[in-house]
């Protein structure tokens, strides 16, 4: 249309006809795309926050009020100097404390910013502390591995489950200890969200991190999660709810095992020091 409009020009128009045809072209297709975008806002600040509250004391906002240096401090975190966020949840389930929120990472190079990241990052603070440093991510070789762990988590953890050794490498501080955080069940249940992000997602990158009383996932991804359902299909169809909504019941399914598994062991190891004494 454009360039239709300059060779009006140059032919010796003075393309105003044309430019009125773009205008209105402009004006059409903003209006069309208004009531779906109405939709999606009502959504987002009216359903929403009812949706969550399915799965826990959660409450929902349009943005979130995570810091930089909270991301910029994780060993899975990418470098990056801009932060954008949106679709924040927050709340409590059982005792552990869970954030969640999409949010874009960007660093700033001579031809302006670039994204370095963007999907989502959820954070669950536990009610003890994991003492140790262990860190799950995707398995690129074993050079790149190596240059992209962190420093303080030298040592390599083998498991038992081969499908999470094909997709991962684990790094902690501690063998025993990552081996408490990543039992049998825990691994079933972070391939079964890394496979979710995957096929539904369009996932590029999934790592996790367990540090302090933390456990924080940072997953990298094309589509957006809380977006609903197009207008023409129905609010109540299950097949167009946002993903989101299988992401919360997977991660708070893996909290709670989290929890469990942790004061299991917490049990078997106080069990063990009563015996010695």
């Amino acid at each position: 249309m454009v360039t239709l409009v300059l060779l009006v020009v140059a032919l010796g128009g003075d393309g105003s006809f044309f430019s009125t045809l773009i205008f209105a072209f402009c004006i059409g297709t903003s209006w069309t795309y208004k009531p779906a975008l109405d939709y999606i806002h009502f959504y987002k600040r009216n359903v929403m926050p009812i949706l969550v509250k399915m799965y826990g004391e959660f409450s929902y906002s349009l943005t979130s009020e995570i810091k930089k240096d909270e991301i910029k401090k994780l060993a899975i975190s990418p470098s990056f100097d801009h932060i954008e966020t949106e679709d924040s949840i927050v709340g409590e389930l059982d005792n552990i404390g869970f954030q969640f929120c999409e949010l874009k990472l960007e660093r700033s190079g001579n031809n302006g910013r670039h994204t370095i990241f963007k999907g989502c990052m959820v954070k669950l603070t536990m009610p003890f502390n994991f003492n140790s440093h262990t860190i799950v991510q995707q398995d690129r070789g074993k050079v790149a591995n190596l240059l992209t762990k962190d420093p303080k988590a030298t040592q390599k953890v083998e498991l038992e489950n081969n499908y999470f050794e094909q997709a991962f490498e684990v790094f902690s501080t501690d063998q025993v200890l990552a081996r408490y955080i990543l039992t049998p069940v825990m691994m079933e249940q972070i391939l079964a969200l890394y496979t979710m992000f995957m096929q539904k997602a369009d996932a590029q990158g999934f790592e996790c991190e367990f540090i302090d009383n933390t456990a924080i996932f940072l997953i990298s991804y094309k589509t957006n999660l809380i977006e609903p359902a197009w207008i023409s299909q129905s609010a109540y169809d299950i097949d167009a709810l946002p993903l989101i909504e299988q992401e919360l019941e997977l991660l708070t399914s893996i909290s709670k095992q989290l929890n469990l598994d942790l004061m299991a062991a917490r049990k078997v190891s106080n069990a063990q020091m009563a015996v010695n004494q």
